[in-house]
């Protein structure tokens, strides 16, 4: 990537952030700030995180799967010496514990991803990079934001859903009309064909000024 996008990872969370910090950590800033306002495209202040070096974001995003990876292979140690009753419970315990980190992760690489994306597709000169890779963001902020003298100049959402059913249909176009009110160009990144499909009907249909973008989550080579 570009020399002038390299920079700093913002940490998810105050918590880990201070664990950093005992760790020595330099990597890692917290660049959280207090306000959420936004006048006329300029951006004011934001709880979305900086981006900047896409290496130090793919190493984060690898180590928090890892992480879930021992997680469930200490979970799951002896599982087949269990008794019926006694292997359902684990697995209940499994969903419990994991559901949650497994939907989070997915997300964080698809945004992740999306900034890549993006980044290779724009003038990349000036940019600062910002996202939301824990899904954390509020109405007022979209997954992944760039910025340029402050001015806000790119918007995107990012889903890691499979398929336009139920729950996730409805999410779809609410997240979509969330989308369409936000500043600079904007984009929905989906990740299979039927989502793409779906968010370019409910484009069409609304007259959202939104791009739906199909992305291949794939991992990336060595040297690119």
């Amino acid at each position: 990537m570009a020399a002038q996008l390299r920079g700093q990872l913002g940490a998810p969370d105050a918590r880990l952030w201070s664990a950093q910090q005992e760790k020595g950590d330099p990597k890692l800033t917290h660049i959280r700030e207090a306000s959420h306002e936004m006048r006329g495209g300029v951006l004011e202040g934001m709880w979305m995180l900086t981006i900047s070096d896409f290496d130090i974001a793919r190493a984060k995003v690898q180590s928090d799967l890892k992480c879930i990876f021992e997680k469930l292979g200490a979970m799951t140690q002896g599982v087949s010496q269990l008794e019926l009753d006694a292997g359902l419970l684990r697995l209940a315990q499994i969903r419990s514990e994991v559901y949650e980190e497994l939907n989070q992760i997915q997300h964080e690489y698809a945004a992740l991803c999306a900034v890549e994306w993006l980044a290779s597709r724009n003038d990349a000169a000036g940019l600062a990079w910002h996202w939301n890779p824990r899904q954390t963001g509020d109405h007022t902020e979209p997954d992944v934001r760039a910025t340029r003298d402050g001015m806000i100049v790119l918007s995107a959402e990012v889903t890691a859903s499979a398929s336009p059913k139920g729950t996730i249909d409805k999410r779809m176009h609410n997240t979509l009309a969330k989308l369409s009110l936000m500043d600079g160009r904007k984009f929905y990144f989906v990740r299979t064909e039927a989502m793409r499909r779906r968010a370019a009907t409910k484009v069409g249909r609304n007259n959202f000024p939104v791009e739906v973008v199909l992305m291949e989550l794939e991992p990336r080579s060595e040297g690119k």
